[in-house]
C-alpha cells in the first residue's frame, strides 16, 4: 500500500525544466569558467586601478604646482621603487647576518637549556631540533630560486 502512495504523489509532481532555464545554468558555468581563466587579466586590472587611486593625489599635487602630469607619474613611481629598494637594502643584511649568527650558535644554546633543565633531554630535542635544521634548510635551498622568479612576477605585474 505505501508504494502506491509513493507512486500518487510522485504522480502530481512534475519536474519542468525550460530550455532558457538550461541555457542560463550553461552560460553561468561558461561565464565561471571564463573569470577563472582570465583571473590574473582581473586580478591585474584590479591591482592596476588601485595603484592609480593611489597616486592620482599626489599626481594631482604635483600637477597644480605646474609639473606635467607625466613626468610626475614617472617621479612619483621612481621614488617609491627607490624607497622600497632603500628599505631592502637596510633590512637584509641585518636580517640575514642575524639568520647566521642564530644557526651557528643555536646548537650552543640548545646544549645550555639542557644542561640547565634536565628534563628536557628526555624529549630528545637536540635530535629533534637538528632534524628540523635540516628540514629548513633543505626547503629553502629548494624553494630560494622560486621566491626570487615570484618577487619579479609579483613586481613586474605591479608595473
Amino acid at each position: 500500500m505505501p508504494i502506491g502512495l509513493i507512486y500518487i504523489i510522485m504522480e502530481k509532481y512534475q519536474l519542468e525544466i525550460s530550455y532558457q532555464t538550461i541555457f542560463k545554468v550553461i552560460f553561468v558555468i561558461f561565464f565561471v569558467v571564463f573569470l577563472f581563466m582570465v583571473k590574473e587579466i582581473v586580478l591585474s586590472l584590479f591591482a592596476a586601478f588601485v595603484v592609480s587611486t593611489i597616486v592620482n593625489p599626489s599626481v594631482d599635487w604635483a600637477e597644480k604646482k605646474k609639473i606635467p602630469r607625466s613626468l610626475a607619474t614617472i617621479l612619483i613611481y621612481v621614488f617609491v621603487f627607490l624607497f622600497i629598494g632603500l628599505l631592502f637594502y637596510l633590512i637584509t643584511p641585518p636580517l640575514v647576518r642575524d639568520l647566521t649568527e642564530l644557526t651557528t650558535h643555536f646548537p650552543q644554546y640548545v646544549d645550555k637549556s639542557i644542561a640547565r633543565y634536565p628534563f628536557l633531554e628526555v624529549y630528545h630535542l637536540k635530535e629533534n631540533i637538528d632534524i628540523i635544521f635540516a628540514e629548513i634548510t633543505d626547503f629553502t635551498r629548494s624553494q630560494l630560486p622560486n621566491l626570487f622568479f615570484s618577487t619579479v612576477s609579483a613586481l613586474s605585474n605591479l608595473f
